[in-house]
Formats: structure tokens, sequence, C-alpha cells
């Protein structure tokens, strides 16, 4: 499903592009935040194919914004793991030259609100030394519960899992968000 915001367009699903766009903008911001190299972008392009390829809508977002028909921002929520009850939310990335125009707002709003109506919880990992996406998360209620080393990305990094309990939610924190609503239109 599709819809316009302005010159944003919000798209639920798979579109052509969105894997390989996904995939490089993952390569290219965190090149550039953290060193990562190609370690990084071929295991992000195998967990990014391998999502969209078992992709089940009904349990599962995977939520594109285009600006001028260009995706610039994505975001996913993945059904539970083995072992897990939440939601995972993966994957929420805006290209710099999208950020500060509310759009990585509504891509979290909408899909927090996807996970909260399907899933009693919700969660997602991080590494440290990234204050604006920390910010954002703890704004919304997500809280950090886990710390460990995480070296799967070819540089150690520290991991940090935060777990949302929906009590906790704060969607109105977001710009442009009502407070209160129930289900965006995704």
């Amino acid at each position: 499903m599709r819809s316009d915001a302005g010159s944003v367009a919000y798209t639920s699903g798979y579109v052509p592009g969105v894997v390989g766009r996904m995939i490089e903008m993952h390569g290219l911001y965190y090149a550039r935040a953290w060193g990562a190299g190609a370690v990084f972008e071929t295991l992000m392009a195998r967990e990014i194919g391998d999502f969209v390829q078992e992709y089940d809508p009904e349990r599962e977002l995977l939520l594109s914004a285009s600006v001028d028909e260009r995706i610039m921002g994505s975001i996913a929520i993945l059904r539970p793991e083995p072992g897990e009850e939440g939601a995972r939310l993966r994957w929420f990335l805006l290209d710099p030259g999208c950020q500060g125009r509310g759009i990585g707002s509504e891509l979290l709003s909408r899909s927090l609100r996807f996970a909260r109506s399907r899933y009693p919880t919700c969660y997602l990992w991080t590494v440290t030394g990234l204050p604006a996406s920390m910010h954002m998360y703890e704004k919304v209620g997500f809280k950090p519960v886990k710390h460990e080393v995480d070296t799967r990305y070819g540089l150690e990094l520290k991991s940090v899992r935060l777990d949302l309990d929906w009590k906790d939610l704060l969607l109105d924190r977001l710009a442009g968000t009502p407070a209160g609503s129930r289900r965006p239109p995704v």
C-alpha cells in the first residue's frame, strides 16, 4: 500500500529497488559512521535479501520512504524469533540528505503502530556511538536492557539491546504523530 505525504511517499512491502537501496544506504552510512566494509555490507545483503524473500505482510512490515521516486529511507518490523515474544525493529535508516524533515519520525511511528497491533513487545539492537538514533529510540520509550561486544561486522562494536513495553510507548513525542493513534495506514 502506498500513501503520499507532501513530496514523500511511504510504501509498505516490496517495491523494485528497495533491497538494493537498503543495502546501499547501510553500506555507505556505516562505512562513514564506524568504518564498516565488505563484511558488514555483504551481511546486510544476505539478511535483507532473506527477509524480503520470506516476507509475510500479515506478520511483518517493510516500509520505505521515497522522495521524488527515489527510496531515501527504510524500516522493518520482523516477526518474533524463536525464544522471543516481541517483534524486532530493524534496518531503520534515512539518507542523510533527508534528515530533519520528519521522515524518520514517520517511518518509526508507522512501524511501531504496526508492531503494537500484532505483538506484546518490540525490541531492537543498535551500537553505541550513534547518539541521534539512541535519542530517537529513547524518546519514544525504548530502554536499554543489555550490552555486549559484537564482532559480526568485521569490527569490534558495543551493541545495545533496547526493549519497548507498549505501556511506555510515547509516539506523541515524534513530530507530526497524532497521540493515541492505534494503527497507521501503511
